[in-house]
């Protein structure tokens, strides 16, 4: 079982830039972005110094990179190509799992046929730059809003999915939310659409599914990954209550998760992407408990397809 965190690693810490539209001239966005890779390769040791072996790329790393007027105007997949590939291979050298996760802004299923492209562009980024770094890490997307129309929105998510590149396809991911779509819908999706679901276990209690329990989304989530590939999830705390609904807690409780542990244990082997604002700082607590359960007494449990590095 592997334990990651989101970009930033605050032991270095990790120095990730990033720049205003209005001075994103294609000098200063590579500039930057050569910046946030060499910062990304330096996470990326140190997690495989300290047992650590998953981390998520900020989307940031190459500044606008998706965007119309600043990507292209770059020629960002050129420029980067060499510093792309070197990165990548530093990234594998430190057996990290690696992932990504587009922004709140990427929406699929949206009315407005603007916002999809935007959406469509920026997945081709995400999914171009990986290419461009030998990596095969995931993409975790939302499924969007309802707009009122929740049977509509399923549907335009699922035509748009047919427009998807095959480098975006084989990479993306959904998560269930903890607004409008619960683990039972992303389910659903999963199935008309072949993508593998990214069971968010903090999202789960604030919005469940009716009839569906978490050890049993989680179990049917874990099923939709393809046998040769080892599933993610989610697992959050919640901040205090003063904080908005839904917002993640600087750390991880270690009862509640030693005892997560001990629930799952029978089902299908699976790593975790720790969504806490304290990053590395939460994650490394956690290691001994994972590492207990590891050498624990062995149960019925599913065989562990061989990790990918880069999945």
């Amino acid at each position: 079982m592997r334990l990651g965190y989101a970009c930033i690693n605050l032991s270095l810490p990790t120095k990730l830039r990033t720049v205003r539209l209005k001075n994103a001239t294609p000098e200063r966005v590579l500039e930057l972005a050569r910046s946030n890779l060499a910062e990304t390769v330096r996470a990326a040791e140190w997690n495989a110094a300290h047992g650590i072996g998953m981390l998520r790329l900020t989307s940031d790393m190459v500044p606008f990179g998706a965007h119309p007027e600043v990507g292209p105007a770059s020629a960002w997949r050129e420029e980067l190509k060499e510093d792309l590939a070197r990165a990548g291979e530093a990234i594998r050298a430190a057996d990290q799992r690696i992932g990504t996760h587009p922004g709140q802004y990427s929406v699929l299923n949206s009315p407005r046929r603007e916002v999809i492209d935007m959406a469509l562009l920026d997945l081709a980024y995400h999914a171009d730059m990986l290419d461009l770094m030998g990596l095969d890490g995931t993409m975790v997307l939302h499924l969007g809003g309802a707009y009122g129309d929740r049977e509509a929105a399923r549907a335009r998510f699922v035509d748009t999915a047919r427009e998807l590149p095959d480098n975006v396809r084989r990479r993306l991911v959904l998560e269930n939310d903890d607004v409008t779509w619960n683990a039972a819908e992303v389910l659903s999706m999963s199935r008309d659409t072949g993508f593998p679901m990214v069971y968010d276990v903090f999202h789960g209690s604030l919005l469940p599914s009716e009839g569906l329990s978490m050890l049993e989304g989680l179990e049917q989530a874990l099923a939709t990954w393809p046998e040769e590939r080892v599933p993610k999830i989610h697992y959050s705390d919640p901040a205090p209550p003063r904080m908005r609904r839904g917002t993640h807690g600087d750390r991880i409780r270690i009862a509640p998760f030693r005892k997560f542990l001990e629930e799952t244990r029978e089902l299908r082997d699976f790593d975790i992407m720790v969504e806490a604002k304290k990053k590395d700082l939460a994650v490394l607590p956690l290691l001994p408990h994972v590492r207990k359960r590891a050498h624990s007494p062995p149960r019925t449990r599913a065989r562990r397809a061989p990790a990918s590095a880069s999945a």
